[in-house]
């Protein structure tokens, strides 16, 4: 009898998820973001999501570096004409992920900052662990990044 091996990846402790909500189109979010956080993220190619049952559906993914501090900062939509990319997270627009995890005292300074942009209903930290399949859809993201190096 062949025996299945499987793992989980706890991603929790590896990264920092902060939800945005808010109207604004998904480049004028960055550039604020850029402006109000000394960011740099720039447009790459949309991140693809797809299953066996759909279609591929793209969200767009904004990225970038920062050689200091060694944190990946990826700003994703959450929309899209065709299907939300997190379900249960409906009422979120962006995602902003951090690789690196940060202390929690620069998470809370880094939302309060968001919240301070124009147009920016509401900005706080996501727990990784309450959402269903996250590991999948962090796993497609770092592939996809490797992919735009």
């Amino acid at each position: 009898m062949a025996k299945k091996l499987s793992f989980n990846i706890d991603f929790s402790s590896e990264y920092s998820f902060i939800g945005i909500a808010c109207q604004l189109k998904d480049y004028r979010l960055a550039f604020f973001l850029n402006k109000q956080l000394n960011l740099n993220l720039k447009r790459i190619s949309d991140f693809v999501q797809g299953s066996a049952d759909k279609e591929e559906i793209s969200y767009s993914l904004f990225n970038y570096h920062n050689p200091e501090t060694k944190n990946n900062f990826c700003l994703i939509s959450n929309h899209n004409s065709e299907a939300k990319l997190i379900a249960a997270l409906k009422n979120i627009d962006y995602f902003l992920l951090i690789e690196n995890d940060i202390p929690d005292a620069s998470k809370k300074e880094l939302i309060a900052n968001i919240r301070k942009i124009p147009n920016v209903m509401a900005a706080y930290d996501i727990e990784l662990s309450k959402i269903k399949n996250i590991s999948n859809l962090l796993a497609d993201l770092e592939l996809q990044l490797l992919e735009n190096k």
